[in-house]
């Protein structure tokens, strides 16, 4: 065992050598490629304030082209030397949005919707391009992670999230300064919400994404001022690449909670919200700490080494307190949390949207997307028809396989989330296919299809792993199950480091990431002892806290 693990750092210390200069490599190899089309500052800002992640996954298509595609229509539109390089590299050149996998967008669809606002004022081609987005989705909830804009147009239909995602791509696209707005969570009703805001003329507005309404007039206005705080992460500010505005103040008049307690004592805001509290805001106190929310009660919990102490703040005018850390526990209570009343507004709006036109373009659209065949096999079927508007690449790709890697296929596919089918890439899925053994003898088909074959492991972008993982890791497979993930487990602990991203949207690395850049946060390091884990063709798991890693052995479910 010694041994194995001496040659195995070894060999780790030289990957790691070339895996940095490869990484300095790609860097240097998309700022000179950005010169040569004179975008090198933007290139240079993007990837000063990119995670490490996003950068390793840039290339021509999703990087340079992007780019171009902004700079060519940023040249062609009228308000073209209304944007000045603050509003340009903070919120129109930026390729990520949220949390949503880096994709070409701008270079497939920007020619698209410049034809679309040619000609046109700032505000008439906001809206023109928010009418665009509803022809192209609309409001279903999804799984938890992002889908990216792509994705929701080959979908039909998204998250308020995977909307904004979308209209925002969209406005970015013709050079349109926006950013993504949200609230965390409700004080009056459960949920959260996301929207747009978009800068014209000197002035942020507010929208939905592809829900077309007047500048500031959207369904959720008299909502909006009820709420606790108002959210925008904007890329390039501070020393982690981002900063997070409260933006509050575009919607209502907020008041100031100052707060006083032990330095680094970690302090939250908390309201009412799926049953339980839940935090809007969260900061270490140095001095103090001030927040600036809605007219509302609030939750004030402060924590530091073991002691607590809270509040219940009715903040109807600028108020301080002190958080007292000499609780070891939150005492059985009972407290009322009040939350703003309804104030509705008055629609004045000039504008109205031809719905009756939109909505013979939406449902031609979303008819497109539609398998309507049939492949005279009810699983099948129900595999393309989740696919939506990906159904024609994996028909394609299905058609070329002999009869029983087609049914390797299904059960693969059978495994995969509806999202996961729509942004498919079949790239690389005959050698993952290849690197399935199916059936084991002497587990339970249950067991095989939802701890072996499935693809997904938790959140992180679905991505093929086994091909590679299993290639590097065979020579840690062991006839003793229980040997072979000791092996996998600690060549994690000592191989890839446990860093998390300080990126504020912190996307999830895929396995074959982690694997790569040697580093990860606890969770993305258990990620990948699962992949290699059913790489080796061990049925694996996650356990239901995400602090542990289980697998199938002969004796059943081991830690």
């Amino acid at each position: 065992m010694k041994k194995l693990f001496k040659i195995s750092f070894f060999f780790f210390l030289i990957f790691l050598f070339i895996s940095n200069f490869s990484f300095e490599v790609k860097k240097k190899e998309l700022l000179k490629e950005s010169e040569k089309f004179g975008i090198k500052d933007w290139a240079k800002f993007i990837i000063e304030n990119s995670d490490e992640v996003d950068i390793f996954n840039y290339n021509r298509d999703n990087f340079i082209f992007n780019l171009l595609s902004i700079k060519k229509n940023l040249e062609k539109v009228e308000w073209k030397d209304k944007i000045d390089d603050s509003l340009l590299f903070h919120y129109v050149i930026p390729l990520r949005v949220s949390q949503e996998p880096v994709e070409n967008f701008y270079k497939v669809y920007g020619d698209t919707i410049f034809e679309l606002v040619k000609g046109l004022s700032m505000k008439d081609a906001v809206l023109k391009i928010n009418e665009w987005c509803y022809t192209k989705m609309e409001y279903k909830p999804t799984e938890p992670y992002d889908q990216n804009a792509t994705t929701t147009i080959k979908r039909g239909f998204g998250r308020c999230e995977e909307m904004m995602i979308l209209f925002i791509k969209a406005l970015r696209s013709v050079g349109i300064p926006s950013r993504e707005v949200y609230t965390p969570y409700w004080p009056f009703t459960n949920s959260n919400h996301a929207w747009c805001e978009v800068w014209i003329d000197g002035k942020w507005y507010f929208l939905g994404g592809g829900e077309p309404s007047d500048l500031d007039n959207t369904w959720f206005k008299d909502e909006v001022k009820r709420t606790g705080i108002v959210l925008s992460p904007v890329f390039g500010k501070g020393e982690k690449g981002y900063e997070l505005l409260n933006v509050s103040k575009n919607y209502f008049e907020p008041v100031k909670l100052k707060i006083f307690s032990e330095e680094n004592t970690i302090v939250s805001a908390s309201v009412f919200n799926f049953a339980g509290l839940l935090p809007i805001f969260l900061d270490t106190l140095k001095d103090s700490l001030t927040f600036e929310l809605g007219k509302n009660s609030y939750f004030i919990f402060g924590y530091k080494n073991g002691k607590l102490d809270y509040h219940i703040v009715d903040l109807f005018l600028d108020t301080s307190i002190t958080l007292n850390l000499t609780k070891d526990f939150v005492e059985d209570t009972s407290f009322f949390l009040r939350v703003s009343s309804v104030v509705k507004q008055k629609d004045e709006t000039f504008y109205k949207p031809n719905f009756d036109s939109l909505n013979i373009i939406r449902k031609s659209n979303f008819e497109r997307l539609e398998f309507s065949g049939d492949t005279e096999d009810s699983l099948f079927n129900t595999i393309l028809k989740n696919s939506r508007g990906n159904y024609e690449k994996i028909l394609s790709f299905y058609e070329k396989l002999n009869s029983s890697e087609k049914e390797i296929l299904k059960i693969f596919l059978k495994n995969f989330s509806p999202k996961d089918l729509v942004s498919l890439d079949t790239n690389g899925l005959y050698r993952e296919l290849k690197s399935l053994k199916y059936p084991i003898s002497g587990i339970d088909d249950s067991i095989t299809e939802n701890y072996l074959i499935k693809q997904r492991i938790h959140y992180e972008p679905i991505s093929f792993y086994r091909d590679k993982l299993s290639k590097y890791f065979k020579k840690f497979k062991d006839v003793d199950d229980e040997k072979s993930f000791e092996n996998v487990y600690r060549w994690v602990e000592r191989n890839i480091k446990d860093e998390s991203s300080k990126n504020f949207y912190k996307t999830m690395k895929t396995p074959l990431e982690t694997f790569t850049l040697k580093k990860g946060s606890e969770l993305e390091r258990y990620i990948l002892v699962v992949a290699i884990m059913k790489s080796l063709n061990i049925p694996s798991k996650l356990n239901y806290d995400m602090r542990m890693v289980s697998y199938f052995g002969k004796d059943g479910w081991k830690d």
